[in-house]
């Protein structure tokens, strides 16, 4: 542990009391390139899980968002949540949440399930960033949109790096110019100007455990009762810059998609890069959710917290000590 986690938990050792928090994972998993900070590695993640069993008061986010309105919610609590849907949600995290009695949420992106692709921000960084030969070519994004691609470093920067930090090379920013102009694309143009990447680049096909699940494995994931779904729109949209037409059809159909996938009512609503608009939030209410939860770091706070704005604390691939300094100091 670094001297300035050995420094921030002495402080939140001496600070003030647990306060409710709900946790926001992506994936529990080591993939050869994470500049979203999304994986948490299966080890810490067991280790992270035996923490909150014994020194916190683990609920599902049903239980806790119905305790918060109800101002009953004690002041350890903890809700954890999983966004978008990957396969190893099922096959590394739940038996971990099991073994340690701990609850969870895990936000599906409807349309994604059963997809033979990886998602596209992780397939994107593969081809950028885990790609160590020079890609030369032009990206076409629309008719009128393209991208002159030319990387000529053929080896990374030294050392981790993460996308909302300054690119360090022209592999970096050439990933932060396309992720920021994919991101809110129609999900049929990003399609395609993702297939013309692949062509550029050669793309080996992904590896089976960074897939989000099949339809078999969210069944296999909920059942049992300790796992809830909820849902992350349908294609990962960025809600903002959708027309209330769009918002509508990416909200409210999530919700019959993920209960069609799950057999269970959903009722948890996840925003996809935790941004949404006044427009956004009342299509998530109309759609008939219970709450629906952001990306906004800090704590719950009984009496102030909207139920369809709740922040979340990301959990990064912390070691317990300092996961514990992270809980006490949301």
């Amino acid at each position: 542990m670094s001297l300035g986690w050995r420094r921030r938990l002495a402080h939140a050792l001496t600070g003030s009391p647990a306060k409710p928090v709900i946790l926001m994972y992506h994936r529990v998993a080591t993939p050869a390139s994470d500049p979203w900070d999304l994986a948490v590695g299966p080890e810490r993640f067991e280790a992270q899980m035996e923490l909150l069993r014994r020194r916190r008061t683990p609920l599902p986010l049903a239980e806790f968002v119905a305790r918060l309105e109800a101002n009953d919610l004690p002041r350890d609590a903890v809700a954890v949540t999983f966004d978008d849907g990957y396969a190893d949600n099922l096959t590394v995290a739940k038996p971990r949440l099991e073994a340690h009695g701990v609850p969870a949420t895990v936000y599906l992106v409807s349309e994604s399930i059963g997809s033979d692709r990886e998602f596209w921000w992780d397939e994107l960084a593969r081809l950028i960033l885990d790609r160590r030969a020079p890609l030369h070519g032009t990206l076409q994004l629309s008719a009128e949109q393209r991208i002159g691609l030319v990387v000529e470093d053929a080896a990374a920067a030294e050392g981790p790096w993460r996308g909302w930090e300054p690119p360090r090379n022209a592999r970096e920013r050439t990933f932060v110019e396309v992720w920021s102009r994919l991101r809110d694309m129609d999900p049929g143009a990003r399609a395609a100007a993702m297939d013309g990447l692949r062509i550029l680049c050669a793309a080996a096909p992904a590896d089976q455990a960074d897939l989000p699940m099949t339809a078999a494995q969210v069944r296999d994931l909920v059942s049992g009762g300790l796992i809830a779904a909820g849902a992350h729109t349908r294609t990962h949209a960025h809600l903002p810059s959708l027309p209330d037409a769009a918002q509508r059809h990416e909200i409210a159909g999530s919700r019959t998609a993920c209960e069609a996938l799950a057999q269970q009512a959903v009722t948890q609503f996840a925003y996809p890069y935790g941004e949404y608009d006044a427009r956004a939030e009342a299509v998530v209410r109309d759609a008939g959710f219970d709450c629906a939860v952001t990306t906004h770091e800090g704590p719950v706070r009984p009496g102030r917290t909207n139920p369809f704005a709740l922040p979340r604390l990301q959990v990064l691939d912390w070691d317990v000590d300092a996961f514990d300094a992270a809980l006490r100091m949301a």
